[in-house]
């Protein structure tokens, strides 16, 4: 019997161990931030299974509670993601109808979005309403509103929604069916709540912060592209598949004929990739972010942790950038940024950095003190720079030059001069 036992028992032993051991491989492998919960994305959730193709990347960034005294709270570090979950549940409703309620005036457009009993999901930028109805698999009028910057949900009503315009201070009430407002509310349990104000700073709505508070760093890996594979996916065609590469102190230069160019920066790890089409193209507010998402894709790199950021129709240009619980990530290198132009001037050209956010590392409970939106504005008021700033928001600075690790720290950034900074480089230009 024992000599039995020895003989079956121990393979049987070990194939269940190895059963045991492929189970779990699999399940990390299919959501890899199940033991650790600091996600490189909007997302704490490996599957967008409701959302288009589009909708992974134009992903509502910020979340913000109001409640029936009028509070407000953003919401952050959700078990469940909540402006995933809103999204989806919008997406899997049906939206009809586009009825005008506030036009032009910055008063009522406040009062919406502090409205009683509703919970706000925001972009980060304005986004064009052929998005929106890529997005959420909807068919409104774009010729009704262009654009859309904020969806207002009422917690009471699963009737309504409101679409919020920050062009022209626009408001839209647009009637809602099968809108599961259980699945939404149970989405916003939980996680870290920080107190916050709606505002309208030098004619933009901003989200204020009336009070100190904390927020954490994070840490994570660095990853790089594999440039030549790069090269190799942008300049190839149809015609003609050999690349020539030339070297050129830290550049290397990759060409296929006169039309198409490659320089990476080894130095900086900035890459950029021009495109002469010869012929200029100028896009319209409806075609312009569907025609470069169509261009993002062609890079054939990982998008996970990419989201769109900001449209400039005058520059013809979209940027998507890294975020971390739905705060944007700035860097002075553009690490983990993609600048796309379309080819209004004949040039379409693309600007990125070899590197962007690998895994996640383990939280060590460092967090920053962040002082009240009224205390940056007052420093800037001081240093007299204040009328000069378009925008605030909060944003997480890519701190070291480490290629890597890289620790995230947060700070308020500012629109100044058609470019994000952080404030306190405004205050050393007193």
């Amino acid at each position: 019997m024992i000599k039995w036992m020895k003989t079956n028992l121990l393979p049987l032993g070990v194939i269940i161990a190895v059963v045991i051991s492929v189970v779990l491989s699999i399940s990390v492998w299919i959501n890899p931030y199940q033991a650790n919960r600091i996600p490189a994305s909007n997302s704490t959730s490996s599957t967008n299974d409701s959302l288009t193709s589009m909708g992974s990347v134009y992903q509502a960034n910020q979340v913000v509670v109001t409640k029936q005294d009028g509070s407000q709270q953003l919401l952050y570090n959700q078990k469940r993601n909540p402006a995933l979950t809103i999204q989806q549940a919008l997406t899997k409703a049906k939206m009809s109808g586009l009825n005008r309620v506030a036009n032009g005036d910055s008063g009522k457009y406040l009062d919406y979005l502090r409205m009683a009993n509703t919970v706000t999901i925001s972009f980060p930028d304005q986004i064009s309403m052929t998005v929106f109805n890529q997005v959420f698999d909807q068919s409104l009028d774009a010729d009704r509103l262009a654009t859309v910057n904020y969806v207002v949900v009422p917690l009471n009503d699963r009737s309504r929604v409101y679409l919020l315009a920050d062009q022209g201070k626009k408001v839209y009430r647009v009637k809602v069916d099968q809108l599961s407002l259980k699945t939404i509310k149970q989405s916003l349990k939980g996680g870290r709540r920080v107190d916050v104000d709606h505002k309208i700073v030098n004619g933009t709505p901003i989200l204020s912060y009336p009070h100190e508070y904390t927020l954490p760093t994070y840490s994570y890996d660095v990853s790089q592209h594999n440039v030549d594979n790069l090269a190799q996916t942008l300049l190839a065609t149809a015609n003609s598949n050999t690349i020539d590469t030339e070297r050129n102190g830290n550049q290397i230069i990759y060409t296929n004929g006169n039309s198409h160019r490659m320089t990476y920066n080894r130095q900086t790890g900035s890459i950029q990739y021009d495109n002469y089409l010869g012929k200029d193209q100028k896009y319209g507010r409806q075609s312009l972010e569907s025609h470069l998402y169509n261009r993002l894709k062609k890079l054939s790199i990982d998008l996970t942790g990419i989201y769109f950021d900001t449209v400039s129709q005058a520059g013809q240009t979209v940027t998507y950038r890294s975020f971390v619980q739905g705060f944007p990530i700035f860097s002075s290198r553009n690490y983990g940024t993609i600048l796309i132009k379309s080819n209004n001037d004949g040039m379409e050209r693309y600007q990125l950095s070899n590197y962007y956010l690998g895994l996640p590392q383990t939280s060590d409970g460092t967090t920053v003190t962040m002082p009240s939106s009224a205390v940056v504005s007052n420093a800037l008021k001081e240093s007299g720079q204040l009328k000069k700033v378009k925008g605030m928001r909060i944003g997480y600075t890519w701190n070291n030059d480490d290629t890597e690790t890289v620790t995230l720290e947060p700070t308020y950034y500012v629109y100044y001069n058609g470019n994000w900074v952080p404030y306190q480089t405004l205050l050393k230009e007193e």
